[in-house]
C-alpha cells in the first residue's frame, strides 16, 4: 500500500512530467509560429520591392538563403518534437521520471509544414489559419493518480499566442 507521502512524490513526478512536456512543446510550437511569421514578412517585402517575385534575380538569390536558414530552424524545432515524442513514449526526460505501468495518453504527430526553403515558399505561402484550434493534451495515470497538461494555440484579435497548463 502507498503511503501519503509516496503518492504525493508520484503526484508530483506526473505533474512534472506533463507540465514539462506542454512547455517543451509550446515552446517547438512557439519556434514554427515565429519562423511562420518572419517568412510571411520576407515575402511581404520582397513582393513591395519587386512587382513579381519570381522575375527579381536580387530578391531570388537572398530568398533561397534566407528560406534555406529558415528551412534549417524549421527541421531543427520537428527534430525536437521527434525527440520529446520518443522520451514520452519512453517515460523518460526532463523532468520525466515516471513509475512502471503508468499509462500515458499519446503524443501527436508533427502537425507544422517545414518548408521547402526555395522560391516556391514566396509563391505559396503558409497560411496562419491552419494553427486555429491546435491543442494538444498530456496526460499520465498511474493508478489512482492522474495528471493531465494542455498546449493550445489560441487566438483573439491581432493577440495570438501559445499557451500551456495543467488541466482537470
Amino acid at each position: 500500500m502507498h503511503t501519503i507521502e509516496n503518492q504525493t512524490k508520484i503526484q508530483i513526478d506526473l505533474d512534472q512530467c506533463t507540465g514539462s512536456t506542454a512547455l517543451q512543446v509550446r515552446s517547438i510550437a512557439e519556434v514554427m509560429t515565429q519562423s511562420y511569421t518572419r517568412i510571411h514578412a520576407f515575402r511581404v517585402i520582397a513582393l513591395s520591392t519587386c512587382s513579381s517575385v519570381v522575375t527579381c534575380p536580387v530578391v531570388l538569390k537572398f530568398a533561397d538563403v534566407y528560406l534555406g536558414i529558415e528551412k534549417t530552424i524549421q527541421q531543427s524545432a520537428k527534430n525536437l518534437w521527434l525527440l520529446q515524442k520518443a522520451y514520452w513514449i519512453a517515460g523518460v526526460g526532463r523532468k520525466c521520471t515516471l513509475p512502471v505501468f503508468t499509462q500515458k495518453s499519446s503524443f501527436p504527430d508533427f502537425p507544422f509544414t517545414v518548408i521547402q526553403g526555395n522560391k516556391s515558399d514566396l509563391i505559396n505561402p503558409l497560411e496562419f489559419s491552419q494553427l486555429k484550434g491546435y491543442s494538444f493534451a498530456f496526460s499520465l495515470h498511474y493508478r489512482n493518480l492522474t495528471s493531465t497538461a494542455e498546449t493550445r494555440y489560441t487566438t483573439g484579435g491581432i493577440h495570438n499566442e501559445w499557451s500551456a497548463k495543467w488541466t482537470e
